[in-house]
């Protein structure tokens, strides 16, 4: 029994050496029993409280409770676990409290769902969980792709979803939605065609290059058909009209001017050079070089057709003339259809002053023939 209880002191000195910090006390010491519970979560501590140099003590259990022993006090009285903060401020003082705390969101206290409500994949059904009326209580409203509004509310205890035509003052945070955008104005119609139909086989000539258009035509709003091949001719079909008769062909320009007029022609091209219709010209006629040879092809009579002339520097004459067949070309001895006063006769062939200046010996006469004029283009005029 002896050696039980040195062991037991043995322990408690032992305890007190560990949880208790060793200070020189020059004052306080603790009384027995003094802020060692452990169930009130004592919480024991040895500092300089006042700064007198002298180690004091303190106590704080978990109600909050505040316990001092003082030496400035003589150790005496704790203040029963009211020991203001300013007495020891280094254990005492307690920081600032948090900021309050958000309030909790309201729960559930109303309405329950129903079994199948608001729960339509195919419809989209939105189901929301919310205060609808402020009571504090939360109201159940549902919303589906047709627009159909549904509210179970708590102040209506839960009965009644308004069938899907809940009005939008009943819950507005739920069923107010933003303003719908002004109504695109629709595009003006295109013009329909309400009047002529095309005919089997009309305008469908590939070989001709039939070009259809449908246009009004006329101005009396209705479409109109036209056709026009490589041709040029020209078809419509009005609703004027009533679709009958496409002019065959010859529509006039003004039945439809923007398919149908045509821009002024050209200037007519200068007439083409007369085409040598006539003679021919036979072998070694009119090819002398000595004799100066000048050869022409012109109409010498009017009648249209080219003749062919020859000059040389003896003032020889020959002609072959379309109206003659191109046959005999006079030998030489052509002259203008002038009369003669006084003409120049040289070897039996009347002839041109030109001639006289080459053949002096040529003789003057007064009884020359009227002459017989081939071709007026020779220009000769006989004095």
């Amino acid at each position: 029994m002896g050696s039980l209880m040195i062991c037991l002191c043995l322990l408690l000195a032992l305890s007190s050496s560990i949880f208790r910090p060793v200070h020189a006390y020059n004052g306080c010491t603790p009384p027995d029993g003094w802020c060692v519970s452990v169930e009130m979560e004592d919480v024991f501590r040895v500092l300089d409280c006042d700064g007198d140099g002298l180690l004091d003590l303190t106590c704080v259990n978990k109600l909050g409770n505040r316990y001092a022993l003082l030496t400035t006090r003589n150790c005496t009285g704790d203040f029963a676990g009211s020991a203001p903060a300013n007495v020891c401020p280094r254990v005492f003082a307690v920081p600032p409290p948090p900021p309050p705390s958000p309030p909790p969101p309201p729960t559930f206290t109303g309405c329950t769902p129903p079994d199948g409500w608001c729960v339509s994949v195919e419809m989209e059904d939105l189901f929301r969980v919310l205060d609808c009326d402020g009571d504090g209580r939360l109201d159940l409203t549902c919303v589906n792709k047709l627009g159909n509004r549904y509210a179970l509310l708590t102040t209506r205890n839960c009965t009644g979803d308004f069938a899907g035509s809940a009005p939008v003052t009943i819950c507005p945070r739920a069923f107010a939605g933003p303003p719908p955008p002004p109504p695109t104005p629709p595009p003006p119609p295109p013009p329909r065609f309400t009047g002529c139909k095309i005919p089997s086989g009309w305008c469908v000539n590939p070989d001709m290059g039939d070009v259809l258009r449908v246009l009004d035509c006329d101005g009396d709003g209705l479409l109109d058909l036209t056709c026009v091949n490589k041709l040029g001719n020209r078809w419509a079909l009005l609703t004027t009209t009533n679709c009958d008769g496409d002019f065959g062909g010859s529509a006039p320009a003004d039945v439809c001017p923007r398919v149908f007029a045509v821009p002024p022609p050209p200037p007519p091209s200068p007439p083409p050079s007369p085409t040598f219709t006539g003679c021919t010209p036979p072998d070694g006629w009119c090819v002398n070089p000595d004799m100066g040879d000048v050869f022409r092809v012109l109409d010498c009579d009017g009648d249209g057709r080219l003749d062919l002339t020859c000059v040389n520097y003896l003032g020889n004459r020959y002609a072959l003339l379309t109206t003659r067949n191109c046959t005999g070309d006079f030998a030489g001895s052509e002259l203008r259809s002038v009369p003669m006063h006084r003409g120049l006769f040289f070897n039996g062939v009347y002839t041109v002053p030109a001639i006289l200046m080459m053949y002096p010996h040529a003789v003057a006469t007064d009884h020359a023939p009227q002459c017989n004029c081939v071709c007026a283009a020779w220009g000769y005029q006989m004095q």
